[in-house]
């Protein structure tokens, strides 16, 4: 079965299901996505929060006289 083939019976699927079965479906989609999104994101925040904090603390160890 090619890409196509496989591409048109999804779509004629889609078409015969009952405008209830498609919106779950939809919103089942629409929200994994977002799941999806925010993951990534938090991963990015919590990194961006870890590096802050070292950087914070590297500065008041030379400010409070760590180096000499």
């Amino acid at each position: 079965m090619t890409e196509q083939e496989v591409h048109e019976k999804a779509v004629d699927r889609l078409l015969d299901m009952h405008r209830d079965d498609f919106l779950d479906m939809f919103d089942a989609a629409v929200d994994r996505w977002l799941d999806k999104q925010f993951s990534r994101f938090g991963r990015w925040a919590l990194t961006g929060i870890i590096a802050a904090l070292f950087v914070w603390g590297v500065k008041l160890y030379v400010q409070y006289g760590g180096v000499k």
